[in-house]
């Protein structure tokens, strides 16, 4: 391969830490594994490498790759089993499992499934709730009363939602102790009041420079009379600006274009917010909201670290560790142990990790503790799409600022985009370079991170084809149909157009084809919609598959394996109720014994449950005092022939994807010692709950379109992508706490060197 500068340096250099900002398409995982040949050359073993990823496939990947490169060095290949090509998560494991005798734990550590945390959150905070109201603790019912209305479950959420997030940070204990002890000093306070203005006065600014642009829509007495009614908010000192509670907002001239209104609003609401922000008065004023609410605060803070508390000790002893505790014990026994952590760092001559952009905190710390100025991290900010789950690209921010500097590291750029035509590259630099920056995003797109165009075989294809963004426009003026119908049925024929007829670039066979199907997907933010688009793209005659998770409790075949399992323990208990009889009903009816309803009736009011089949099935599996949870799951399946009659509904693939997901959960729990009936009542709470399980649903290998959310496309690539849904408001939790939806807006109306109305007409529509 030609390697290009950038790559090569990528490739070869060492002796400190490096960072790699790899854009899109520009052979990332083709550098990382030839570094690590490159190493292999320069007497660096494999086994002496760890080499970190995010993903099992990921690891996966990379091994196969190094394997291939190696596969003429037998040394390697026989430490290539024992090298360290993990994910963080397994290699925190590892370390925990090693070491296990420094925290008295069992070496046979395992991680159990998140369902089973999220069931023992629940019950261990209403657990606490109940005893404090019990207690009649004076602070924890001033709470209640303050906050509650007719119930308490809000409140308990909350605090729920608070405590998980606090045990992200691998120094929760800190983080509580600090706020008790000086979050309420004056210099604190002081510090938290100037920073408000500091925020109150760069909103202001930016509603300054706004005014300006009022010039390109208006004319000079319209403006002058908005200048006017501005003059004291723009005026006023900040520490004053909660004095002014309104401005009059002049009406706009009649003739006024869509673009000049529509200006107008975003302006009028940026003043609207400032108003609202500005409301808590002076610093006396918020320094007094701040105090009336520390009982609150100290309260809530007592509470988490109560619950804490409680949910170590259900941990310990029930031998019960999620992948974030093993974390968070892997950073505590590098911590306190200096000969561990020194034994371990000198284990590896180099530290490689992929997907850097979306490492969160705990994961950065454990590096940090093994490290030595030998961190090689591949990664993009752009590509950071994981912030709900915890990462925090400003990790990758502030390394690749400082590494810019020539501070802790270096950085180098893959900035050559080797996947997609130039067309392609040149859309998105200039949509991106427009909305993207150190403040939205955390990269300075138009400065380091514009992908170059790299792949200069398509120049030699022979296609008169315009490969430019396209805006696919429908109008709904009747309302006949819902937008999301209209928007999907011209996505459809927009497909239907191009299958067959345009020609595409085949990478494995390095030569144009015909498109079919299967180079075309639909993303989406979310999955709404997902079953809308299979009905519409049937009704159009075009085949689609959705790649999404499922749901495991919303299914048919996994409620009639749990009332197979309640009927079993009924039998077993001789306990035939109510419930016995509705678990009876469910399944006589179901595909597995099809029962009419006319002999169901007859069943349940003559009581002859024990002549039927079913009865007779489970009778002779019923010894469940015999039995583990995974043995009975097996038993069911075997005795209702269910297998088999799975050819009566279908869905063989996604239906056994489900069980093997229920046997894999009946096989945790049963090795954290629940019982047949503990199971049972694991499912009946969790189906109550609002816990949802997800599993990887089954995905056919078909001439198809795909259908995937955002978050499930990262990494793939296909020739034609539609991007729709996108009329729907920003997450208003997003704006509250980030506001990027404002800054967003500031982004797509800042104008820079314009001079005509039409250029700045032509920019926000774009934009938009």
């Amino acid at each position: 391969m030609n390697w290009t500068k950038e790559q090569l340096d990528a490739i070869t250099k060492t002796g400190e830490n490096i960072l790699v900002s790899a854009g899109a398409g520009s052979g990332k995982t083709a550098v990382l594994s030839e570094r690590v040949l490159h190493k292999i050359d320069n007497n660096i073993h494999l086994d002496e490498l760890l080499i970190l990823t995010f993903t099992k496939a990921a690891a996966l990947e990379m091994k196969q790759r190094i394997r291939k490169k190696v596969k003429d060095n037998k040394e390697e290949l026989n430490r290539l089993n024992g090298a360290y090509i993990t994910t963080f998560d397994s290699f925190a494991l590892s370390v925990v499992k090693k070491y296990h005798y420094l925290k008295n734990i069992s070496k046979d550590i395992k991680i159990t499934d998140e369902s089973i945390v999220e069931l023992s959150l629940q019950k261990i905070i209403d657990d606490l709730f109940e005893e404090l109201y019990q207690k009649e603790d004076k602070d924890f019912l001033s709470l209640i009363d303050r906050y509650c209305v007719k119930e308490d479950k809000l409140l308990k959420n909350n605090i729920l939602s608070i405590a998980k997030k606090i045990s992200e940070m691998s120094n929760s204990e800190y983080y509580l102790s600090n706020i008790k002890n000086n979050y309420f000093e004056e210099d604190n306070l002081k510090k938290i009041y100037k920073n408000y203005l500091q925020y109150l006065d760069n909103k202001r600014l930016l509603i300054k420079m706004d005014l300006n642009k009022l010039n390109y829509y208006f004319d000079t007495i319209y403006v002058k009379k908005v200048e006017d009614s501005l003059n004291s908010l723009l005026s006023i000192d900040i520490d004053k600006l909660y004095q002014i509670q309104k401005v009059d907002f002049p009406r706009i001239p009649n003739g006024t274009s869509e673009e000049a209104k529509a200006f107008k609003k975003i302006f009028k609401d940026e003043i609207d917010a400032l108003l609202k922000l500005s409301i808590y008065g002076s610093y006396e004023d918020v320094k007094k909201d701040i105090l009336d609410n520390k009982d609150s605060i100290l309260t809530i803070i007592s509470i988490v670290e109560m619950f804490n508390d409680r949910l170590d000790l259900y941990k310990k002893d029930n031998n019960i560790y999620t992948f974030n505790d093993i974390a968070k014990l892997a950073i505590s026994i590098l911590k306190e142990n200096e000969t561990a952590r020194l034994e371990l760092r000198d284990s590896f001559k180099e530290i490689m990790i992929d997907e850097y952009q979306d490492t969160n905190d705990i994961q950065d710390e454990f590096i940090s503790l093994i490290a030595n100025n030998n961190v090689y991290m591949v990664g993009d900010i752009k590509q950071s799409i994981y912030g709900f789950r915890g990462s925090n690209p400003y990790i990758f921010k502030d390394k690749y600022d400082n590494y810019s500097k020539g501070i802790g590291g270096t950085k180098i750029d893959l900035i050559k985009n080797f996947r997609s035509r130039k067309e392609v590259l040149d859309n998105i630099n200039e949509m991106f370079s427009l909305i993207m920056d150190d403040e939205i995003g955390g990269a300075s797109y138009k400065v380091s991170h514009m992908m170059n165009y790299g792949n200069l075989s398509y120049d030699d294809e022979k296609e008169d084809t315009d490969y430019n963004i396209n805006i696919l426009e429908y109008d709904n003026e009747d309302k006949l149909y819902l937008d999301e119908e209209i928007e999907i049925f011209t996505i459809a024929k927009d497909i239907k157009e191009k299958a067959g007829k345009i020609r595409v670039f085949d990478k494995k066979e390095n030569k144009l084809r015909y498109s079919n199907f299967n180079d075309f997907v639909i993303i989406l933010d979310r999955s709404k919609h997902f079953n809308l688009y299979k009905k519409i793209f049937e009704y159009m005659g075009i085949p689609l598959t959705i790649l999404k998770d499922d749901e495991l409790t919303n299914n048919y075949d996994i409620l009639i394996i749990k009332n197979l399992i309640e009927l079993v323990i009924k039998i077993h208990n001789e306990e035939y109720d109510e419930t016995f009889n509705y678990d009876l009903v469910s399944i006589l009816r179901s595909f597995l014994y099809e029962e009419s309803d006319n002999n169901i009736n007859k069943i349940i009011t003559e009581g002859l449950y024990k002549e039927t089949k079913l009865y007779s099935d489970l009778v002779c599996i019923s010894d469940i005092n015999s039995k583990t949870i995974p043995e009975l799951l097996l038993d069911i399946l075997n005795v209702t022939d269910f297998y088999n009659k799975l050819v009566k509904i279908g869905e063989y693939n996604d239906i056994n994807n489900r069980i093997e997901y229920l046997y894999n959960m009946a096989s945790s729990l049963n090795e954290i010692g629940y019982g047949i009936e503990d199971f049972n009542t694991y499912l009946d709470d969790l189906l109550a709950s609002e816990i949802k399980l997800n599993y990887q649903a089954f995905t056919p290998n078909t001439n198809s379109v795909k259908i995937m959310t955002i978050h499930g496309s990262k990494g793939l690539e296909y020739p034609f992508c539609y991007f729709a849904d996108l009329n729907h408001k920003f997450n208003e939790l997003l704006i509250k706490y980030n506001e990027k939806y404002r800054l967003t807006l500031k982004k797509i109306n800042r104008i820079e060197e314009e001079n005509t109305k039409n250029e700045i007409k032509n920019e926000i529509i774009t934009d938009i």
